[in-house]
């Protein structure tokens, strides 16, 4: 049974989740809300942080999950209830993204988890609209006329840049999410078999993270925004200006679909430095033959294309200080 998308909880059930799901890393993750026009219903959204309004607490983008709940509890607890969403919405890229941490937001959430205790739940709209919240605050339903400040905006701007090994370690993350199910020729899973053994050829961070995410747009449904984006989002932070575009540069030529053909393809590659080095690594795994059980003829074939490619991209090879 898919019980969020048949829904069977209640509007404590839904927070309760919520605080649950914090509680497990997804810190972004969002709630709004409301009773219904005709108070038949109290309607509730979960959504990342990026989807809320300016007001933090309204939704503005797109809701992971939307229902209309009653007030009974569906009797689960909130540990099995989070266990359910995330199996039931795993590949939700929106999900995925939402696990990043944000204190602020999980502090001023904890009020709203004590209030539904009580039987008391936010309630923005009223006769005369939204005047609670462009007054800073949010009514409530069921008690006695309590209100809440507005959720902070958070997270606050990013400052700083982490160590190098932190967008290593994050593009890892993002990559296994991303392929996860691939497997390789070798029947290996392809995060393991082939994206792994190319980052570790890396020379220096940036053809690491570049390693893990060669294939992100090539071989997903992903475009390379997003892949940047959950990037950032993993390490908290903002890769710097100069290094984003960078990478982001060497990700596009790798990718083939972004060529009319294979000559112009790898001919292409040699205009990023990074990208150069990251194809190499690339074609050095591919190359290795001792990995398949039994190669077939197309395999040996592929592997003379590979070799006049290596040679060819080989004499453009500039040490990893080509940023510095």
């Amino acid at each position: 049974m898919k019980r969020f998308t048949n829904c069977t909880l209640g509007a404590r059930d839904v927070i309760l989740l919520l605080e649950e799901l914090h509680r497990r890393g997804y810190e972004r993750m969002r709630f709004f809300g409301y009773l219904s026009p005709n108070r038949m219903a109290y309607r509730v959204h979960l959504a990342r942080q990026d989807a809320m309004s300016e007001n933090g607490y309204e939704l503005e983008g797109e809701a992971i999950w939307y229902s209309s709940v009653g007030s009974d509890c569906c009797g689960l607890s909130a540990d099995s209830l989070a266990d359910e969403f995330l199996e039931e919405f795993a590949e939700h890229p929106d999900l995925f993204r939402a696990k990043a941490e944000d204190s602020d937001y999980v502090q001023w959430f904890r009020r709203v988890v004590e209030l539904a205790c009580r039987g008391i739940y936010l309630n923005p709209y009223s006769d005369d609209r939204i005047v609670s919240i462009c007054s800073g605050y949010i009514d409530t339903i069921g008690g006695d006329g309590e209100r809440l400040p507005l959720p902070p905006v958070s997270p606050r701007p990013f400052t700083g840049t982490p160590a190098a090994h932190v967008w290593v370690e994050c593009a890892s993350l993002v990559a296994k999410h991303l392929h996860l199910g691939q497997v390789d020729k070798a029947g290996v899973p392809y995060y393991e078999g082939h994206l792994s053994a190319v980052a570790a050829q890396g020379r220096d961070w940036r053809e690491r993270v570049v390693g893990y995410l060669h294939d992100s747009t090539e071989d997903t449904q992903y475009k390379l925004d997003s892949v940047l984006s959950l990037l950032e989002d993993f390490a908290g932070a903002s890769l710097p200006r100069r290094d984003r575009n960078e990478i982001e540069r060497a990700l596009r030529l790798l990718d083939h679909h972004c060529a009319a053909n294979r000559e112009s393809y790898i001919q292409g590659i040699v205009a990023s430095p990074l990208a150069t080095a990251v194809k190499l690594h690339d074609l050095t795994h591919n190359m290795d033959l001792s990995r398949l059980v039994s190669p077939s003829l197309g395999d040996y074939e592929c592997l003379e294309r590979y070799k006049c490619e290596f040679a060819y991209l080989s004499s453009f090879l500039r040490p990893p200080t080509y940023l510095n």
